[in-house]
């Protein structure tokens, strides 16, 4: 735990440092070289999950038989191959795509930069992004593809969906999101009224939804591409586990309450179509996050919505930073407490950094 402490914590303040002077020079290029670090040195980490030791795995073998309609990652892994590249820089190549493609979005926003790796590193966003791999690139493009929402592009959006479909089929989920999206970009305003909303779901998430939802579910499992995990799971774990509320749920609990309860103003602040549409993906996701907390597969595919927690954190650390200086370090002191939580729990949730010569 001291060493995964030391790395993670050395990695966090260089790489805010290099945000930080590209937000007071106004300059891209300096997130770009933080963006570059990251990547280097989780391309060198192993052991980030199941799946993650299993892309690891297939990498090795070129063994591509269970991702035959998702072919963008084995092209990608044979182009690796082909110039005798090893695991090591294919991670480190999908690590950099990643994280490059979400701060991409806030490139016009210099003021940000400073930000938006806060709620990235500390709310241990990074855990995902190497174990799931296919589908947060997926993610990662869907993040992206908001400025072309933004610009009215919808060729551009739909061959950035296309692409993310390659991946994971899950973003088929994407492709209707355009109009919705194009039409309004403000879904959710008053936030009073979300609060409430939020806390009643959280209040009713201890009811099992999951298996009324689920009564003809099997061919569309197949259809956004999840039906490989049958076949490791039981159908009923899958579906349904029961919930944790430890002192990590708390925590994320109040962390959603804040970036609710100010939305309205950290919206208003900086008048962005793009922040509007990161936030009606991320309530909608958040509510998703706890009405059906107990299912595995709608985590899976919450992904898409939830996962926009960290880029709307940003943005609310930017304002409260400047309009209420107490709620801005109890944001931040959540974030820190969810970074040490889930670094507590290394040995169970893989939390731990690991080299790949120390285990593979």
């Amino acid at each position: 735990m001291i060493e995964s402490l030391f790395i993670y914590g050395l990695l966090f303040f260089i790489m805010l440092a290099f945000c930080y002077q590209g937000s007071v020079k106004k300059q891209w290029s300096y997130v770009v070289v933080a963006v570059l670090i990251y990547a280097v040195l989780f391309g060198m980490r192993y052991g980030v999950g199941r799946d993650h030791i299993a892309y690891w795995e297939m990498y090795k073998l070129g063994d591509f038989s269970l991702y035959e309609d998702e072919p963008a990652l084995p092209f990608i892994i044979k182009l690796c191959k082909s110039l005798y590249f090893g695991p090591v820089i294919f991670f480190a190549i999908v690590s950099f795509v990643q994280l490059y493609l979400c701060f991409r979005v806030l490139r016009k926003d210099y003021y940000i930069y400073k930000y938006a790796l806060i709620p990235f590193f500390l709310g241990a966003i990074w855990l995902s992004f190497s174990n799931g791999l296919r589908q947060e690139i997926a993610f990662c493009i869907f993040v992206s593809s908001l400025l072309a929402i933004k610009e009215k592009k919808w060729w551009a959006y739909y061959f950035m969906i296309i692409v993310a479909i390659l991946f994971h089929k899950s973003a088929i989920l994407l492709l209707p999101l355009y109009p919705i999206l194009v039409i309004k970009d403000n879904w959710f305003k008053k936030s009073n009224l979300q609060l409430v909303t939020l806390l009643f779901v959280v209040t009713a998430s201890n009811v099992n939804v999951i298996q009324d939802v689920f009564s003809h579910i099997d061919p569309f499992i197949q259809l956004i591409g999840y039906g490989d995990y049958f076949s490791e799971y039981r159908y009923s774990d899958f579906l349904y586990k029961e919930s944790q509320y430890g002192i990590g749920y708390y925590l994320i609990l109040a962390t959603n309450i804040i970036l609710v309860l100010y939305s309205d103003k950290y919206k208003g602040q900086f008048n962005s179509k793009t922040v509007n549409m990161m936030y009606s993906l991320y309530y909608i996701g958040v509510i998703m996050y706890y009405l059906f907390m107990g299912s595995l597969l709608l985590g899976r595919l919450n992904y898409y919505f939830y996962q926009f927690n960290f880029l709307v954190g940003a943005y609310a650390l930017c304002y409260l930073n400047k309009a209420n200086k107490y709620i801005y370090i109890l944001l931040l002191l959540l974030y820190l407490l969810i970074f040490a939580s889930t670094l507590y729990r290394g040995a169970e949730n893989t939390a731990f950094f690991k080299f790949f010569w120390e285990v593979a």
